[in-house]
């Protein structure tokens, strides 16, 4: 059983950060994606601008 739970141990100490680093990965990937997609639409910061525009015209 100890040599069982030595394997266990160690199969644990590997696998945890592992998932962490992938998590955090996704995470970052996530995080790229979502600043890429607010970049790539100017058709919406025109019409945030046109709103803009004309609040402080009027």
């Amino acid at each position: 059983m100890a040599a069982k739970s030595c394997i266990f141990l160690q199969m644990i100490s590997i696998a945890l950060p592992v998932l962490v680093l992938g998590i955090l990965g996704t995470l970052a990937i996530a995080a790229k994606g979502t600043a890429a997609r607010a970049r790539m639409t100017p058709v919406e910061i025109r019409t945030t601008t046109k709103i803009i525009t004309k609040k402080t015209i009027s």
